[in-house]
């Protein structure tokens, strides 16, 4: 029995992590997503889009591709601290040791 309790669970912790990862992606991308559609409302007249509209649709899909770029870059650290807590659990659990 170790003398010092740990105080937090590492796979409760991994969990917190990656729910952290996805709310904000989301949160990043819908945020985005929304400035992107009132620029081009804005910006180009409606003919415009109407003519062009697969166009338009590329424009939303490319952004999104580098919006992901972006927020996976951002990410990371916390993404490496996702994969560390589960590495953390998993010796602990079957190796024997103690946190």
């Amino acid at each position: 029995m170790p003398l010092i309790k740990p105080f937090f669970n590492p796979l409760k912790f991994s969990y917190f992590i990656f729910l952290q990862i996805l709310s904000f992606t989301l949160i990043f991308m819908l945020l985005f997503f929304l400035s992107r559609l009132i620029m081009v409302l804005n910006f180009l007249p409606k003919s415009l889009i109407n003519a062009n509209f697969n166009d338009t649709i590329l424009t939303f899909l490319l952004g999104a591709v580098s919006d992901l770029r972006l927020i996976s870059a951002a990410f990371l650290p916390l993404l490496v601290a996702f994969i560390l807590g589960f590495l953390m659990d998993y010796f602990a659990n079957n190796w024997g040791g103690e946190l």
